[in-house]
């Protein structure tokens, strides 16, 4: 949506600028019949992911997904023809490089997400070293795949600024610009719909591991699968709208430009230094560190909260388990989830027959406990229980969850609105746009550092997940660690079963699910959350400009 905003923004600016367009209307509605005509795009596309049990998941995904890119180029260009007069042919050409633009960076993500590929293969080698080396094997992969994705896109949008640049119009490459950012995100439907087709077998898989992994190996065999294919889905997904909210900030940015030039005009005469920056200027090296301090403090404030959440919810479940005498050392949360479950009357457990009966290791792996799920759930809903402990745990992570959102909006809410009025306030007579210019440098450096780290978080993080599946496939000795070929029906944690066998837990998985734990946070939530800090930033700057001139 923003990227429309921005497109329509920079269409009127340049229309402003130029008379030989057909009309401002024209320009302003190209990008929403566009996006119309990616919606039926879509609709064709979802329509063509058949598959079977021999085809590979992800195969069926990038045919809807080229099907859908296709669809909506040609509709792009169609729009540009009847919207666009005399320079459709430049402009479609920006809306196809665009779409190209994104085919090219699904492929490059699925190379580095991927267990059939090298990335995620020698990062799952080297958990064999341990935890240290699978956690920089994995910063080492985002980063190499963060360059080479930034590198597509540079390309793209220098491409486009090129091919517009030669229609003659004023301002005419930035809106080719504008116009391939729309091309990348013609399949925005669908690639919702990846993203949440990812959540789905996330969540099925939960499910699945809670009733009927025991007596259905192919079954949790699927569903692995189809959760690795869905990481990877979201792993796209993320990174494409990482790229695309950088570049619709850029484009903020331009009009944000455009409206200091026009108001500097009338405080300076001479020619041509309307649009000029003072790169002399203090004030513009004074914005650009503060761009960098306002993604920093925002990453603290969120980290932080991260950090408080795991501490409350591993000391409740201490106390749970036995293993804390003190309900409330440590947290004034914990304890609360073996306070409600000491309310649990045996009635609420649910009677027992016809349920799957699921063992579940403990802290240290030596504990093990009994907790019963319903086969099947969805037959009768009532049978299933609902534990007062978990519960809990689901009311720890909400409550931090909506106080931690304080602080980091704060950060993005107030710092930019400052600093373009402190900055005002300093200003001088001969230079009143001074302070827009330090705003400008400060939203370009919170761009470029938020939409880098968010590539970075959302490509570490999936990489380490898929090296944890590809471990439990079976390669680098698996899952588990047996003293015989068959594997015994017991908790992990070296218990023994009762055929005198025992498993352990393979020092290899051990480190791909540490190196995992830390890719959660920085995919699921870090990595959006700074997309929308960069956009929230541009917008309130362009909001709140005539304060600052």
């Amino acid at each position: 949506m923003t990227e429309s905003l921005a497109t329509m923004l920079v269409a009127a600016v340049v229309y402003e600028r130029n008379g030989d367009l057909p009309s401002v209307t024209a320009l302003v509605l190209y990008p929403l019949v566009a996006r119309t005509f990616g919606l039926l795009a879509a609709w064709f596309g979802v329509m063509v992911v058949r598959t079977d049990d021999t085809e590979v998941p992800m195969n069926a995904l990038a045919r809807g997904y080229y099907v859908t890119s296709l669809l909506a180029a040609v509709g792009a260009v169609g729009c540009a023809r009847w919207l666009l007069g005399a320079h459709w042919i430049a402009f479609g050409g920006c809306a196809v490089l665009g779409s190209v633009c994104s085919l090219v960076h699904f492929h490059v993500v699925q190379y580095y997400s991927e267990h059939k590929y090298r990335p995620v293969r020698s990062l799952a080698e080297a958990a064999r070293g341990g935890p240290t080396l699978a956690t920089l094997r994995g910063m080492l992969t985002a980063v190499e795949g963060t360059i080479l994705l930034i590198g597509v896109v540079l390309t793209t949008v220098f491409g486009a600024h090129y091919v517009g640049h030669l229609t003659g119009l004023e301002r005419g490459g930035v809106l080719g610009v504008a116009i391939a950012v729309g091309g990348m995100l013609g399949a925005a439907p669908y690639v919702l719909a990846m993203d949440r087709m990812g959540s789905i077998v996330d969540t099925a898989r939960g499910i699945i591991e809670m009733t009927v992994a025991a007596d259905g190996p192919d079954v949790r065999a699927r569903a692995r699968l189809l959760d690795a294919v869905g990481t990877t889905a979201k792993s796209f997904t993320k990174s494409l709208a990482a790229v695309t909210s950088g570049l619709a900030c850029f484009l903020l940015l331009a009009v944000f430009l455009f409206d200091v030039w026009s108001a500097g005009t009338d405080v300076a005469p001479v020619a041509g230094s309307a649009d000029l920056i003072d790169a002399s200027s203090p004030l513009l090296y004074l914005g650009a560190l503060t761009g960098s301090l306002v993604v920093l403090a925002f990453v603290w404030a969120t980290l932080r909260r991260f950090v408080g959440a795991g501490r409350d919810v591993v000391n409740d479940l201490r106390v749970q388990l036995g293993l804390a005498s003190d309900p409330q050392a440590g947290s004034p949360l914990a304890g609360q989830g073996a306070a409600l479950s000491a309310n649990l009357s045996p009635e609420d457990e649910g009677p027992p027959s016809d349920e799957l009966t699921e063992r579940s290791g403990g802290l240290t792996g030596g504990m093990a406990t009994a907790r019963r799920y319903p086969v099947d759930p969805s037959e009768s809903p009532e049978r299933f229980p609902v534990d007062d402990a978990q519960l809990a745990f689901v009311e720890i992570v909400s409550r931090i969850a909506l106080r931690g959102m304080l602080a980091p909006a704060l950060v993005g809410l107030s710092i930019p609105v400052f600093v373009g009025a402190a900055l005002r306030l300093l200003a001088t007579e001969d230079r009143v746009a001074s302070s827009a210019e330090a705003l400008v440098a400060l939203l370009v450096v919170a761009t470029i550092a938020g939409a880098l780290g968010s590539l970075l978080f959302t490509n570490a993080g999936s990489a380490w997940d898929n090296a944890k599946k590809y471990i439990e496939t079976g390669a680098y000795g698996g899952r588990y660690i047996f003293d015989a070929p068959a594997r015994p029906s017991v908790s992990p944690g070296g218990q023994q079963s009762s055929a005198g066998r025992s498993e352990l837990d393979n020092p290899t998985y051990v480190a791909a699910v540490i190196s995992d734990t830390i890719g959660d946070p920085l995919k699921g939530a870090i990595g959006p959350a700074i997309q929308a800090l960069v956009m929230t930033l541009a917008t309130l700057a362009l909001v709140f400009l005539p304060f600052f001139l």
